[in-house]
């Protein structure tokens, strides 16, 4: 029986009620006295890996002691909040553990993100230091003077990370520490148009890292691939879960991530164990490669479809979110099921599913998904009305138990099934998951209306085709004039994340209204994937053998052939998942790499066509270098067959 069977248990069959595995740990424990605790039990074990850069548990304590030491002399108090401005790198996980051994909050800041949004976050945050990478920082959009970066209310100071590379402290991190303690800031999408951060207790993520290692069966032998963004909660499983195990983390570098041929090689050459990514992602990895070290892969964020996993491999569904910490439920997958359900509470949470009226609903029967348990983070910071509208009493904990004082409301509609596990039935709202981030779509509305010329506009959340489930964004526009689709993209990525700028942008006369002066979703037109401009869908045809075999791919992948070689592909409907599709189809006929991550934003056929050329060329040159030299060697001629790629420079 593998861990997760074991670990979890059976939701009860009275409505509103859940199962409540107790903790071997004490839930109330800030995190940090963990890791300083595992420090001690295993402190020459390997912690964290990137690249050639290989962490003790000794030694990450001691570099996190070191950042802890400069937040101390820098005057900061506990709860103060410190930004995390990195690349990926080692310094995921010791810069947090570093801010939470002085006592103070972490604020993970994503480099793609716009200048004015991690400004905002500066600024609404309170954030009074702000760690950052040289590099990083310059390319941010941020401004920085003498060792301080400008917010939006003032400046706070910078501490680079290559002034922390000799520090190190030798005190114990922890000591006197309590759990209530704010930890982490993570930042979400808002229906007001600005990010709203939740604020998420040391004592959240103690028992989320306790529900990691038991559901996933962590231990000192155990490599886990950090694969998520850093502003992510994934990262928390991650970091703290790996860390509170004994087990050693391994940091995805960027380049790696969105490239499934890398990403496979990447989990081969370090046998890695467990790793958890966006769903789609997961789905379409675990299709198309077979890591035979791989034992656990866990995908949450977005709706999963139907996906049969490769044999000895534990393929877990999970549903979390940032309010509770992460992750709240889990379903290992069989390779028989159409609806996928997001399963069932491993640990210590509460599950109430409850109608209009906030009574439980008879079994079966959808309502609304309350949550209660120590997990719940403290709120929204700076909105005391959403909170408490968001997090309430719990009018079912009648025996008073510490730590169940609330619920928090979901927003999502779930019923159970037969076996007791919860089947996603919907949102109650404008919330949607692209790309397994949580979006407000009323928030990509907002910003679409500060651009010049719009009247009106509404967007929406449509399936993707082909995709199994992932869902991508359209706009429909209202202007007096033509609108420069470009244009606007270009002006939503200044403000917000890439992943909020729409796929599909199309301009209407108006926006359809119902009776009750509703949007009228049925009577938009059919979102229509389509190339950018008249010049782009005129672009010339196929030209060679070559071409064409590369159009018949794309089509295929992403069910449209109306583009040419210069079109665009991203306009023509190329998503990040179809890229890497792509890119592994690609280097399986053609022997090249492509950079998934851009493909879809910049690359065309021609460009892809120009790329196998200049590696069969390059191929060709090794050959015949590789063939001279061991002509040099030998008496007689070395011989060799024409490989794929040398035929098609023969025949060209």
């Amino acid at each position: 029986m593998s861990p997760f069977s074991s670990k979890i248990g059976v939701l009860q069959a009275e409505a509103g009620s859940a199962v409540n595995i107790p903790t071997t740990m004490n839930k109330f424990k800030p995190v940090i006295s963990l890791l300083q605790h595992q420090a001690s039990v295993t402190p020459d074990h390997v912690a964290v890996v990137y690249g050639d850069t290989r962490y003790t548990y000794r030694e990450v304590m001691a570099q996190a002691g070191g950042i802890t030491q400069h937040i101390l002399q820098a005057g900061l108090t506990r709860e103060d909040v410190v930004g995390i401005l990195i690349p990926r790198s080692q310094w995921m996980a010791v810069a947090p553990i570093g801010v939470l051994g002085a006592g103070c909050a972490y604020m993970p800041l994503d480099p793609t993100y716009p200048a004015d949004r991690l400004s905002f976050m500066l600024s609404d945050s309170g954030a009074k230091l702000l760690i950052a990478d040289r590099e990083v920082l310059a390319g941010s959009g941020l401004t920085a003077e003498d060792g301080r970066v400008l917010t939006e209310q003032g400046s706070i100071p910078v501490l680079y990370t290559d002034e922390l590379q000799e520090a190190k402290g030798t005190e114990p991190l922890g000591e006197g520490l309590d759990g209530s303690l704010l930890a982490l800031l993570i930042y979400t999408s808002g229906s007001t148009g600005k990010p709203k951060g939740c604020m998420i207790e040391q004592r959240n993520i103690t028992c989320n890292a306790e529900e990691t290692i038991g559901t996933l069966g962590l231990d000192s032998s155990s490599r886990v691939a950090s694969y998520a963004s850093f502003s992510f909660v994934p990262t928390v499983h991650d970091i703290f879960g790996t860390l509170s195990a004994g087990a050693t983390l391994y940091i995805i570098p960027e380049d790696t991530r969105f490239d499934f041929v890398r990403l496979a090689q990447f989990i081969n050459d370090n046998a890695i164990t467990h790793i958890i990514m966006t769903t789609m992602t997961g789905r379409q990895f675990v299709t198309m490669y077979d890591c035979p070290s791989l034992r656990f892969l866990s995908v949450g964020g977005e709706k999963l479809e139907a996906v049969t996993p490769t044999a000895g491999l534990t393929f877990l569904n999970i549903y979390g979110s940032s309010e509770c910490c992460g992750m709240i439920t889990c379903h290992a997958v069989k390779g028989d099921e159409e609806n996928i359900p997001i399963g069932q509470a491993p640990g210590t949470y509460r599950l109430y599913i409850v109608g209009e009226d906030g009574q439980p609903v008879a079994d079966g029967e959808t309502g609304e998904l309350w949550i209660s348990g120590p997990q719940l983070c403290r709120g929204y910071l700076n909105h005391p009305e959403l909170t408490a509208n968001v997090f309430i009493p719990n009018p079912f904990n009648v025996e008073h138990e510490a730590g169940y004082e609330r619920v928090f409301r979901t927003g999502d509609f779930v019923r159970r099934d037969a076996e007791g596990s919860l089947l996603f039935a919907g949102r109650r709202d404008g919330l949607v998951k692209i790309r397994g981030f949580r979006v407000e779509l009323k928030e990509v509305e907002a910003v679409i209306r500060e651009f010049p010329g719009i009247k009106d506009v509404t967007v929406h959340a449509f399936d993707t085709e082909g995709e199994g489930g992932s869902k991508f964004i359209a706009a429909y526009v209202v202007s007096d004039s033509p609108v420069d689709t470009e244009a606007l993209n270009a002006f939503i990525c200044g403000k917000k994340p890439p992943y909020m700028v729409p796929e599909v942008t199309m301009q209407i006369d108006a926006i359809p209204r119902n009776q009750n002066q509703k949007v009228d979703k049925k009577a938009l037109p059919k979102p229509v994937r389509s190339v950018a401009s008249q010049s782009q869908e005129t672009a010339q045809a196929p030209l060679n053998l070559l071409e064409t075999e590369l159009h018949e791919i794309i089509s295929k992948l992403v069910g449209n052939s109306d583009f040419g070689i210069t079109t665009v592909l991203g306009y023509a409907g190329l998503t990040s998942i179809t890229a890497m599709k792509l890119a592994v189809e690609v280097n399986k006929r053609y022997g090249v790499e492509l950079d998934a991550k851009s493909m879809a934003k910049t690359i065309t056929l021609q460009d892809i066509e120009n790329e196998i050329w200049r590696g069969m060329m390059e191929d060709g040159r090794s050959k015949m270098e590789d063939g001279r030299s061991k002509m040099e060697d030998l008496s007689h001629p070395a011989s060799a067959p024409l490989n794929y790629a040398q035929l098609g420079v023969y025949y060209e």
